[in-house]
């Protein structure tokens, strides 16, 4: 069944994988049990968390695992199998998630916190984060769509050194933004470094002595419906052709190859300012084809400088 999965989902339903029809049921009497001394039709994460935890039923279901929670994904829920992740991360992928979410753990109880509290370690119980960072697992694992990597994965990593991918295990810290120069294959959780595609990385980047190999940096194709890709790895700006600087000026040329605006979606705004008679008409006519009104009112400023 269809289950919502992301920070705004409710927290039920919740899905579990079972290797077995004994192993389901004894899953399904344990937690519905738990579900029912709950007096509200919908709990909350709070109460749901405070439920399951006075449960020594729930937390010591399962002991064996690993088990794999998928917070956001298709389908949500709480994995048995590395190769259901696979294909949950490629799924996701395939439906416009930009970054899937889910967390490796070595019990249910733990996978059930993860997946309740939508993946946010500030809300997870004190003693289950201390366990998750003193066992090193990876938490997150995003999948970027690099037309020149088509088989590799970016890592959803903050900014660790080096260092730490190609000698040990990343770190476990809560983990926010991607880290486009860490490109990494993943299997079962694992992460080995492509050393030769991070090389070929670094070379496209501007020799500077100051530029901090850590930073985040990537670039955005648009349309004038708006952003219809993002790179995460260096791309020089569109080249800038005469017709573009001789119809637009250099202030709005210099704005649209710097936001990313595709050669085409560039021609489209010439056509438009050419049979346009005022800023209002030419502001209108783009936002009809998706750019923001008061983007096209401050290209038009842009324009007349």
């Amino acid at each position: 069944p269809y289950i919502p999965c992301g920070r705004s989902a409710p927290p039920l339903p919740i899905a579990i994988q079972c290797i077995s029809m004994t192993e389901a049921q004894h899953v399904q009497s344990a937690m519905q049990h738990v579900l029912d001394t709950i007096v509200e039709l919908h709990p909350s994460t709070t109460q749901l968390l405070k439920a399951f935890g006075n449960s020594s039923v729930v937390q010591n279901l399962l002991p064996e695992g690993p088990f794999y929670a998928v917070v956001v994904g298709t389908p949500a829920g709480i994995h048995r199998t590395s190769s259901g992740i696979t294909e949950t991360v490629q799924k996701a992928s395939e439906q416009s998630f930009a970054h899937p979410k889910w967390r490796e753990t070595n019990t249910l109880w733990e996978a059930l916190v993860y997946l309740v509290v939508k993946g946010v370690d500030e809300h997870m119980p004190t003693t289950l984060t201390a366990s998750a960072r003193s066992q090193g697992s990876v938490q997150i694992c995003a999948t970027s769509s690099l037309d020149a990597w088509p088989n590799t994965s970016v890592t959803t990593l903050g900014t660790p050194a080096l260092t730490q991918i190609v000698s040990g295990s990343p770190t476990t810290r809560p983990l926010h933004g991607m880290h486009p120069l860490l490109v990494a294959s993943c299997l079962n959780g694992q992460y080995t470094v492509i050393q030769e595609t991070l090389n070929w990385v670094l070379r496209g980047l501007p020799a500077s002595k100051h530029l901090n190999q850590s930073a985040i940096i990537y670039s955005h194709v648009q349309t004038l419906h708006g952003i219809s890709q993002t790179q995460y790895f260096y791309s020089p700006p569109p080249a800038e052709t005469h017709r573009c600087i001789h119809a637009l000026g250099n202030h709005a040329t210099g704005y649209l190859a710097a936001h990313g605006y595709t050669h085409s979606t560039i021609d489209t705004i010439i056509d438009v300012l050419n049979s346009s008679h005022s800023e209002r008409n030419f502001a209108l006519r783009l936002s009809q084809q998706g750019m923001p009104l008061a983007e096209s009112q401050y290209l038009w400023y842009l324009i007349h400088l």
